[in-house]
């Protein structure tokens, strides 16, 4: 058997849990404010110009909208 696989980053996906949600946006906010919080740096730049900052909770919060 051949098996590939891929990986499929989610942009707003910053618990690697494979949904963008509230919970997302949250940890992006404390980690935002300088609170002890990770995220995975790559999905959490959801404006994909380098930078985590508000702009990216601001795309997050528009990504977790569509979704509902």
């Amino acid at each position: 058997d051949i098996k590939e696989v891929y990986r499929i980053k989610l942009y707003g996906d910053l618990n690697g849990d494979g949904n963008t949600d509230i919970l997302d946006m949250i940890r992006l906010k404390k980690y935002i404010a300088g609170t002890d919080c990770t995220v995975k740096g790559s999905a959490a730049d959801t404006q994909r110009d380098g930078l985590i900052n508000s702009e990216d909770l601001i795309t997050t919060k528009r990504i977790i909208m569509q979704a509902i």
